[in-house]
């Protein structure tokens, strides 16, 4: 087991930081003396993650949109905000590529990306079920 060293140097993705700033998932190496940690470089890396669940509401000012889903370790429902960029790609029921407007709430919807920080941004979005 290290310790910390008093003024320890912790930098993350090449900018000074401290320990309040490292998260779980970060890449790290570390730089040692005797027992003692001096020196932390953190990365940052993308953890990846897909969402099958109901859509409760879409924003589409905002690009956002919250899905009901089955948290797989309670088996109790939870809430998750998805945000969509430029780059998300839409594919509806029957495969075809579709677009951020066609995502209704009711819709099942299948939604892969990844979190950066807390934050969850969609890759793609394939529609499951219509409810219209």
């Amino acid at each position: 087991m290290y310790e910390i060293a008093s003024g320890a140097e912790i930098e993350i993705d090449n900018h000074e930081s401290d320990l309040y700033g490292l998260r779980l998932g970060y890449h790290v190496e570390l730089e040692l003396e005797s027992n003692y940690i001096v020196k932390i470089d953190a990365e940052i890396r993308e953890r990846n993650d897909r969402f099958e669940g109901m859509v409760e509401y879409v924003h589409e000012d905002a690009e956002i949109i919250v899905l009901s889903v089955n948290n797989s370790n309670t088996n109790e429902k939870e809430t998750i905000t998805v945000v969509v960029t430029d780059d998300t790609v839409y594919y509806d029921e029957d495969g075809t590529r579709g677009s951020f407007r066609h995502i209704d709430k009711e819709d099942k919807v299948l939604v892969i990306g990844s979190y950066k920080d807390d934050i969850f941004t969609a890759k793609s979005i394939i529609l499951m079920e219509n409810n219209n």
